[in-house]
């Protein structure tokens, strides 16, 4: 194993307070505008890029392999990637997509109108709120960019890896490690992470104090931190993700989406508002029903160019 250390980042805003001195406005008599959220966003990540010497993608594969790695086995690694993504990931994708959507239209409608669900929505719906009004966005920020990287920290550890330095702050974040893996560089994009400390300090609470299942003020909150976690992270996603790179972007993104569809399909289950063995059904008859179109168009293709 190579003795590099490597630090994983998150893509933040960076925070910029109001000088108390006026600034001198620009030639033409007209002061220079504001940079858009967007702009201050790539800016912050620019930077701490700088700052931190993110290794490059080859280098970050060659550092989570024991010896020398040439540049050809790094670059096959990566083809190798897109390959995956685009044969395996992609049409996987869409096969799960189909029948998640298919499933859920035939879902039994109680389920839809119980109490548990829409306090679960409640939360969900109040995150919304917050964070398209910017109310106290840099907090939430920083919350997020905690969450964020002690994911990293947790997998690591789980991992055998050592942990060198974490730094979190709401311009960014890092963790420095001598381990990489795909599970640790993309776990916070799948893993709610407050969502699971709620549930987890719920439960030891339950535990010790005999408390009923599933309050409603826990739903709410539920809803609140898994909102936190979905938003934030689609939010982040196209802001140049140095862990999304490390495996390749495309690779990537199929990757997570198919994770969290699948922590979706998960809770409906438990929710009983899908049938696993139902879903299973749905996807093979998709599956069949794609080979068949590919099998058609392959026969059209034929005949056109014969």
């Amino acid at each position: 194993m190579s003795n590099r250390r490597q630090r994983r980042q998150s893509l933040v805003k960076p925070t910029r307070r109001p000088s108390a001195r006026r600034r001198k406005p620009a030639q033409g008599g007209r002061r220079r505008a504001q940079p858009s959220f967007r702009e201050a966003l790539r800016g912050a990540n620019s930077r701490a890029w700088r700052r931190s010497h993110q290794p490059s993608v080859q280098q970050a594969i060659a550092a989570s392999h024991a010896g020398d790695l040439t540049e050809d086995f790094i670059v096959r690694h990566l083809w190798l990637r897109r390959f995956l993504a685009i044969f395996v990931l992609l049409p996987i994708s869409i096969i799960t997509t189909y029948s998640f959507f298919g499933i859920v239209g035939t879902a039994d409608l109680e389920f839809w109108l119980e109490t548990e669900f829409w306090h679960f929505a409640l939360g969900f719906i109040l995150w919304i709120g917050l964070f398209t009004t910017q109310t106290l966005r840099q907090w939430w920020l920083y919350l997020y960019v905690l969450g964020h990287e002690l994911t990293h920290a947790i997998f690591i550890i789980a991992s055998f890896g050592r942990i060198g330095e974490i730094s979190i702050s709401s311009e960014g974040g890092y963790v420095q490690t001598t381990k990489t893996s795909l599970l640790i560089a993309l776990s916070p994009y799948f893993v709610p992470f407050w969502t699971v400390v709620l549930l987890s300090i719920y439960t030891l609470a339950a535990w010790i104090w005999s408390l009923p299942p599933m309050p409603r003020g826990v739903l709410v909150a539920m809803g609140f931190t898994w909102g936190f976690h979905l938003i934030w992270t689609i939010w982040m996603i196209p802001k140049d993700q140095p862990d999304l790179r490390e495996n390749g972007v495309l690779f990537s993104l199929l990757f997570v989406y198919l994770i969290n569809l699948g922590v979706i399909l998960g809770l409906l289950s438990l929710a009983s508002a899908i049938q696993p063995t139902v879903f299973v059904d749905q996807w093979l008859e998709t599956l069949a029903q794609g080979r068949d179109a590919l099998l058609g168009l392959a026969r059209w293709l034929k005949r056109s160019l014969v």
